[in-house]
């Protein structure tokens, strides 16, 4: 027997399910076999009303790092671990969330989710904006995958938090961001630049256009047009993605996806097979993906 059929077995016994629940995540459940499967939503939620009744951080803790990180939907369980804050306080359950969520490549994202709906506790949005803030410069810093999306949601947490440094900083960090990889960067903060009135956001924001003319210049006097190479063609909607790189279009949407997670699969699949400047993100969630 798994972790999740143990897990459902427990809650399926109305009596003494609280002891039960707490003594297996306490002292049981690093037993079983590895978290590699996905966690049901209706398990999530129903070991979650267990928990919060309880109100017991270190069943919080062993919550998040081994149910929550695997649920495929965490955007849309976001709400319930508000409402948990809400009741509770936040300190000790936003550093147990980041704690569990800085292992995952959508961690940055959930963190500013959870600060959107906590208006009513600055500290804790601060704490998430500030994570996520580390999280877009090591992503930035260590790879070549383009944030622009999620660079635009962090600026926007910052502003609504009038933790102002933090969007300075975003901003010099991108601009270290290679000239050819700028352009999404460029049009996401002009869409944003308004909202300040920060003369050091604007000089930041000037560093980081200066630094994608100049790349231009050097392509432009070189005689250089941007150029892709699809290392492998074997992969799937290869032949659209070939015709789109060659032609005009500046973007192209791939649709029927059954979840974000299979969308967020082809994205690193794309950014393997394809060499240039070219931005690939995976949005939305569910069927839409």
């Amino acid at each position: 027997m798994g972790d999740i059929a143990a897990t459902f077995s427990i809650l399926s016994d109305d009596s003494g399910a609280t002891d039960k629940i707490r003594r297996f995540l306490l002292f049981e459940v690093e037993t079983y076999q590895p978290k590699a499967s996905c966690v049901p939503m209706a398990l999530c939620q129903k070991l979650w009303k267990v928990i919060a009744e309880t109100e017991e951080l270190p069943l919080v803790g062993v919550f998040f790092n081994w149910y929550f990180i695997r649920l495929e939907s965490k955007l849309d369980f976001i709400p319930d671990i508000a409402r948990f804050v809400q009741r509770v306080g936040c300190e000790g359950v936003v550093n147990l969330f980041i704690n569990a969520i800085k292992q995952l490549e959508e961690g940055m994202c959930l963190a500013l989710k959870l600060s959107e709906v906590l208006p009513e506790y600055p500290q804790a949005r601060v704490t998430l904006t500030t994570f996520a803030l580390q999280e877009a410069r090591i992503t930035i810093e260590s790879s070549d995958r383009c944030i622009s999306e999620e660079v635009g949601l962090l600026w926007k947490g910052a502003m609504d938090c009038n933790i102002e440094k933090v969007c300075t900083d975003l901003l010099k960090v991108v601009a270290q961001v290679e000239g050819s990889l700028l352009s999404p960067y460029v049009n996401q903060f002009s869409k944003l630049i308004n909202s300040s009135s920060l003369p050091e956001h604007r000089a930041a924001f000037t560093s980081v256009v200066d630094r994608r003319r100049q790349w231009l210049r050097e392509q432009v006097s070189r005689g250089v047009t941007p150029h892709w190479e699809i290392s492998h063609e074997h992969f799937p909607d290869a032949a659209n993605i070939s015709t789109f790189l060659q032609g005009p279009l500046v973007s192209l949407v791939i649709e029927g996806f059954n979840s974000i997670g299979a969308a967020r699969t082809r994205a690193a699949l794309l950014r393997m097979r394809i060499e240039g400047p070219l931005d690939v993100s995976a949005r939305k969630r569910g069927a839409e993906a």
